[in-house]
């Protein structure tokens, strides 16, 4: 299933023309793996807990890491942006 769903995702990006296509489909194998693997785990019994724990800080650390870089890299649209807001609102006095 992770590879079926892998080469869908990997085929539908090429064919949007997005250039990471091979590894947006990587990834999302690899997450759906991992996911199996871990829902496996816990219909054998196995305390998972940890593996929880680690999983939500990965994607704590990947979530960060993304809004940090979009919001530095984006910081002079955005403070384009907020400049016509408060232009507009002086205008309306």
């Amino acid at each position: 299933l992770a590879s079926i769903v892998g080469n869908a995702v990997r085929t539908t990006a090429a064919s949007a023309g997005i250039q990471q296509a091979r590894s947006l489909g990587q990834s999302a194998h690899v997450i759906i793996s991992i996911v199996v693997f871990v829902e496996a785990l816990k219909q054998l019994g196995v305390d998972t807990t940890l593996v929880d724990l680690l999983i939500k800080a990965v994607l704590f650390a990947l979530a960060l890491g993304v809004g940090l870089a979009i919001g530095l890299g984006c910081k002079e649209l955005a403070a384009k942006q907020v400049n016509s807001l408060v232009d507009s609102f002086k205008a309306r006095k």
